[in-house]
Formats: structure tokens, C-alpha cells, sequence
């Protein structure tokens, strides 16, 4: 696998993380993708960003290789484990995600997903 590049911290903008009193509560807000390549949510605090990718593919593999073709993952985020769990064709793939505009792009991404896919979750 690939070595992933990192940016330099200086590259990126400021990201609040962790978030603090003032944060206004995970489920009542609105996410934010920043080009492609981060979530944050309304606040601007990291939800997940792209540099994560080689670790999700990772855990795709190892997950697939011992689920018997039946995955759960909870928490959508960008999508980037779903994306690499539907590369190994599992029979049956359901997504668990609580945030309501994140859970709207995991319902998108069920209908294109191998194995079926559903989406599931709360608020």
C-alpha cells in the first residue's frame, strides 16, 4: 500500500478540535465538507479528513477478511471506509449513522453500495 501524504500542518487551516463548551451540540448542526479533502462540522472542528484514508482501507480489509461477507460500520463521516468495504463485495453492508445530513449522504451511498447496503441511526 501507498505511503499517504500528510500535509504540513501550515497548509491546512485552522481546525478547532476538541470542541469546546460553546460548541453547539454534534446532532443539531449542520457538517461542512471543505475541498474534498475534510468534515468538519458547523463549528469547524475535524470530523474526519482525507489523510485517514489509508487507515479505513486498512480496516476494511482486515474487517472483510473476518466478517464472513456482513459488515456494520458506525459512522459515515466522508464515507472513505464505506467506499473501501464496498470493494470487497460483502453480502450484506449496513451503515449506522446518527447525524441527520451525514446519514442522508450514507442513504446515497447505500443505494450504490455492493452487498445492498442500509442505513440506519438516530437523533
Amino acid at each position: 500500500m501507498p505511503e499517504a501524504h500528510v500535509p504540513p500542518v501550515t497548509d491546512l487551516p485552522p481546525i478547532r478540535y476538541p470542541p469546546d463548551a460553546s460548541t453547539v451540540p454534534w446532532l443539531e448542526q449542520g457538517t461542512e465538507e471543505m475541498a474534498e479533502d475534510r468534515l468538519v462540522d458547523a463549528a469547524g472542528c475535524a470530523v474526519m479528513m482525507r489523510w485517514e484514508t489509508p487507515l479505513m482501507e486498512a480496516h476494511a480489509d482486515f474487517v472483510c477478511a473476518e466478517s464472513r461477507g456482513k459488515v456494520l460500520n458506525v459512522g459515515h463521516g466522508m464515507g472513505i471506509v464505506d467506499a473501501a468495504i464496498s470493494r470487497h463485495s460483502p453480502r450484506l453492508h449496513v451503515i449506522c449513522e446518527a447525524h441527520p445530513s451525514v446519514q442522508r449522504r450514507a442513504a446515497m451511498f447505500a443505494t450504490r453500495c455492493k452487498g445492498g447496503g442500509g442505513v440506519g441511526g438516530g437523533g
